[in-house]
């Protein structure tokens, strides 16, 4: 608003539809938010991550073929005492420690206070808050006091008030920053005589924390200092000290690594508020609000006033609005290559038998051999080698971003190393600990679209994580896509094709977890053929205005190829399905019997075994359509349904039809899945039929043991295939 970016109209409509958002957002204020905040610790843990990306950047892509400018920005966060309790910043300050960013600076605005309450049970506050930081290899600095406590301090005696208030636990410090400066004096020297009953227990509390020579002390401090200055001066700590601000934020530029700044503050400073327990959702008196106006020189009568036109300050903030907000550097960058021809260079090769997830793996290894291999970036929270991006790792190296020395270059040279984890300032891969959520900021901080003003070149990241495992970062994969950012997210191993592992990790939800989301799409591949056409036209569209993120739930499990297909197939693919042809089409047998087979990813499988066995045993026919994504389909079927013309319109209809004949539409249908069935039950009812359907998938979570075994658990093994199919057969008349 000072800068002329909020007109006067706008700030009237905070919290309401389409004006400023009570938290800042970055895709509903595009022009001046840099992060989407939230209450979770996700935008101050972004900052990590986005610092991170600065020095990637000047390191791995400056200068060489890629060209990219140098990033000398410092990335800033403030974060409330509060929200490092959040489990988030825990597990994202060992990221920033062990990078060592000298380019990060976090606020940490310290009053003592959350939601509900005085943090007062941790004894000190700032002891737990240094301890956490310090401990994860950042440099900690405190502003503790403001010009006005030193000042007091300054005065005979004051050292001795000092050192008993910096060894005071929270528990009887906060007190004397809510009190009148009459009781302050009382607390500090002990004097029970003339108190309040009321605040009589936490004298003779205080009674107990100086010795009587520093008593002594601190009433010849007090001597001569009227109530309001003393209680003026005690609650004026470090953070409402803007030239001590100013000072460590120039001194924290030059650090050697993070920075945490403890800001003491007290919430709702200089209000009638002021540290009080029940402070966080209090509403201020409007008369209260205008007075504190006008005492601080503000025009009475104008909420929101700007500086007076000619005046320095509004000089000033015209200069800061040219240099930062300008509609030219706020343009989104350009895309450094064209993708979509890139990733087109990338041959199909042909399979016989091979899972997804090592379809996933060879593309990789062919893209960085196109125009797009610089800007391809890889991330996985300790599992890189067991999502299929071992030779990733070993053909660009581990990304350092600091010189790190090659350990392990001894048992490299005996070949006794089979991955090469190999640090590299030019390395592709970025290794997190085991922490999916941190996988999913750096996606973000990847993977959001850039701004010229940045300097930075937009990337193609690409995160792999366990599929069961989305489910502990969901809400960092939330916030990362509810902020526009796009990469792709790969899942893999996956459902119970993990059956050898424990039933924790085998994933049942997730497809339908992402289905959910907006601003990302998902897809589940069956075959190489599939992964081919989707991953590239993933990457393909990720630059584009209009392109989102996208999942991607991969197997391990080896899958026999199509002989032939579509000829559209790629299109059909990245559309949602296809059917099977060729020996996977089978006509109906002598008494017209057909089944019709709805799958996705590894069951697929059993659908094709299952369909064989149909035929040769049994003489019913089948088709199988091949479904790549529920939610391709679910949402061009939505956009259907919910266009009022469409429906009159006998030219139009929506692809999930258009997939099924009319005479076919209610023969014997199956629907096998290795996923909860809500990701698919939609789907008779999109087609209208007038007939029931099976569906044949995992209810409940499993256990361990093979592959075979764990689908007859879930009943959709093959012979529950074949029995179901029969039952389908035999019981449903025909016509309905």
């Amino acid at each position: 608003h000072l800068m002329g970016l909020l007109p006067r109209e706008q700030m009237l409509r905070l919290r309401e539809l389409h004006g400023p958002q009570p938290y800042p957002t970055k895709l509903k204020s595009p022009g001046f938010v840099d992060y989407t905040t939230s209450s979770e610790g996700l935008g101050v843990a972004a900052t990590i991550y986005d610092a991170y990306g600065a020095i990637h950047q000047s390191r791995a892509l400056h200068g060489g073929d890629v060209g990219a400018p140098e990033i000398g920005a410092t990335f800033w966060a403030h974060c409330g005492d509060g929200e490092l309790t959040e489990g988030q910043i825990d597990e994202s300050l060992y990221d920033a420690g062990r990078w060592r960013l000298d380019n990060l600076v976090w606020i940490v605005d310290l009053n003592r206070q959350s939601l509900d309450r005085v943090m007062d049970d941790s004894g000190r506050l700032e002891d737990w808050v240094a301890a956490k930081f310090r401990g994860q290899g950042w440099e900690v600095r405190s502003l503790r006091w403001g010009a006005r406590a030193v000042e007091l301090f300054a005065r005979p005696g004051g050292r001795a008030l000092r050192a008993v208030l910096e060894r005071m636990s929270d528990a009887d410090l906060h007190p004397l920053l809510i009190v009148d400066g009459a009781t302050a004096r009382r607390m500090l020297l002990g004097q029970l005589t003339g108190a309040d009953p009321a605040v009589k227990p936490l004298i003779e509390r205080h009674q107990a924390l100086a010795s009587n020579d520093e008593r002594a002390l601190i009433a010849l401090a007090l001597r001569g200092l009227d109530d309001e200055a003393l209680a003026r001066g005690l609650r004026h700590l470090g953070g409402h000290d803007l030239h001590a601000l100013a000072t460590a934020f120039g001194d924290a530029r030059l650090a050697e690594g993070p920075v945490c700044l403890i800001a003491h503050t007290v919430k709702g400073y200089e209000t009638s508020a002021a540290a009080h327990p029940e402070n966080h959702g209090a509403v201020l008196d409007a008369a209260e609000v205008a007075a504190w106006g006008v005492d601080r020189g503000l025009p009475e009568g104008e909420p929101f006033p700007v500086p007076p036109e000619g005046s320095g300050a509004a000089a000033l903030f015209a200069e800061r609005a040219r240099a930062l907000f300008t509609d030219l550097d706020h343009a989104w960058a350009e895309a450094p290559v064209d993708a979509r021809a890139a990733v087109a260079e990338v041959p199909l090769r042909a399979r016989q038998v091979a899972s997804t997830g090592e379809a996933f793996q060879s593309l990789n290894l062919a893209l960085l051999r196109t125009p797009a291999a610089p800007y391809l970036q890889f991330g996985a929270p300790d599992v890189g080698q067991t999502t299929h991006l071992g030779p990733v790792i070993k053909q660009t190296g581990v990304f350092a971003p600091r010189d790190l020395p090659d350990t392990w270059a001894w048992l490299r040279e005996g070949r006794q190393l089979a991955f090469d984890w190999r640090p590299s300032a030019t390395g592709q891969f970025h290794a997190f600990g085991i922490a999916e959520g941190n996988a999913m900021i750096w996606a973000y901080a990847f993977g959001r679209r850039r701004k010229r003003l940045e300097g930075r070149v937009p990337l193609l990241p690409v995160v792999t994580v366990y599929d069961k495992f989305f489910e502990r970062g969901l809400n960092q994969l939330d916030y990362a896509v509810y902020s526009g950012a796009r990469f792709v997210a790969v899942g893999v191993p996956s459902g119970t094709g993990l059956s050898r592992e424990t039933a924790t990790h085998q994933s049942l939800s997730t497809p339908r977890m992402v289905m959910d989301m907006p601003g990302i799409l998902a897809y589940e591949p069956a075959f190489g053929a599939d992964v081919h056409a989707i991953y590239l036209h993933a990457l393909a569209q990720l630059w584009d205005d209009d392109g989102e993120a996208v999942y991607l739930r991969l197997t391990t499990q080896p899958l026999e190829q199509p002989a032939t297909l579509p000829d559209d197939h790629a299109e059909r693919a990245v559309r949602g399905a296809y059917w099977l042809i060729g020996e996977d089409d089978r006509a109906p047998g002598p008494g017209g019997e057909r089944v019709l087979f709805v799958a996705a990813g590894r069951k697929l499988r059993e659908v094709r075994l299952a369909a064989a066995r149909l035929a040769s045993e049994h003489g019913v026919g089948s088709r199988i359509l091949n479904v790549t994504s529920y939610e391709a389909l679910w949402r061009d079927w939505d956009a259907f349904r919910e266009d009022d013309a469409a429906w009159g319109d006998p030219e139009r209809s929506y692809y999930l039809h258009d997939l099924f004949a009319d005479a076919e539409l209610n023969a014997p249908l199956l629907i096998v899945g290795d996923h909860v069935a809500s990701v698919c039950e939609w789907l008779p009812g999109a087609l209208q039929r007038l007939r029931g359907h099976r569906f044949l998938g995992p209810r409940g979570n499993g256990e361990a043991g093979s592959l075979d075994d764990v689908d007859a658990l879930h009943g959709m093994g093959v012979d529950d295939i074949v029995r179901k199919a029969l039952a389908e057969v035999r019981f449903r008349p025909r016509g309905g």
